[in-house]
């Protein structure tokens, strides 16, 4: 039988991840986080459970999610997350375990990432036809427990116009640590006279996290009408973060904010900093 592939990558960095359901699998934690000594070992395990109407054999393989992100080849996660076994097979209905182990060497420093993939291969008759794999992805992240470093950073920020007339603030923010980061906050918009005109929440829920050293864009829907050009605004970014959750650091942002020629102009405050501080 020939198979074709089609993977189920589960970010879940994105949301808060307790299970995956693939097509007839449960895999469960959809997300785990293991903080260990360099050096040290730690086991953790996974729940699996057959929920389809056939036997079948379950592939277990880990890839390293950070170079993918970083746009390299997919290489295996060896050395440091070890299964005790990669492949075993479910009856109907059927659960089980499968153990892990991560060991970090004495020498490393801030995150490993793997995504975890959950292959159910049916067991009876394959000699005919075409069959379609679904793999199952849940992220496994290791942290090494000597100076980890938490931080984010808010870049550059934008007001861009798509094709459907919608408009948006886009505020750059990177991942400055050496671990992963969830984020939530909100940016406000100010008048002379200090009122709130408008407001866009970045819903932790909903808003993706940043691994180390990672840089992305994101994108609030901004009501253009709210402005007059003969107005001068001010534009405060305020952000929390953290591992795992976000919360626990918080840094900000102040930018004037002006519309000329209907277009949305920012300038960062001379002389205001950004601040960064413990919640």
């Amino acid at each position: 039988m020939k198979f074709k592939i089609l993977t189920i990558l589960i970010l879940s960095l994105l949301f808060p991840v307790s299970s995956v359901f693939a097509v007839g699998l449960r895999v469960s934690p959809g997300r785990a986080t293991v903080v260990l000594k360099p050096g040290e070992q730690k086991e953790g395990v996974y729940h699996i459970k057959n929920t389809s109407n056939t036997t079948q054999k379950i592939l277990v393989q880990a890839e390293d999610w950070v170079q993918f992100r970083q746009g390299k080849p997919r290489v295996r996660a060896e050395g440091w997350l070890n299964f005790e076994k990669t492949e075993f097979v479910l009856d109907v209905g059927e659960e089980t375990e499968l153990k892990y182990k991560v060991l970090l060497d004495k020498d490393f420093r801030g995150e490993k990432v793997a995504q975890v993939f959950f292959t159910p291969v049916p067991t009876g008759d394959s000699s005919q036809g075409v069959s379609i794999r679904v793999r199952s992805g849940v992220l496994l992240m290791a942290i090494a427990k000597e100076d980890i470093q938490v931080k984010a950073e808010i870049g550059m920020v934008s007001w861009t116009q798509q094709k459907d007339g919608v408009s948006a603030l886009q505020i750059q923010i990177k991942d400055a640590g050496n671990v992963h980061i969830k984020l939530g906050g909100e940016v406000k918009v100010l008048n002379e006279k200090g009122d709130v005109i408008w407001k866009g929440v970045l819903d932790p829920a909903q808003t993706p996290g940043l691994f180390a050293g990672e840089e992305r864009p994101y994108s609030l829907p901004f009501n253009m009408k709210v402005l007059k050009e003969s107005e001068k605004y001010l534009c405060v970014i305020e952000l929390d973060y953290g591992v795992n959750d976000a919360k626990g650091l918080s840094v900000s942002k102040k930018l004037d904010l002006r519309l000329v020629a209907n277009e949305v102009v920012f300038a960062e405050r001379v002389g205001i900093p950004v601040v960064s501080r413990e919640s």
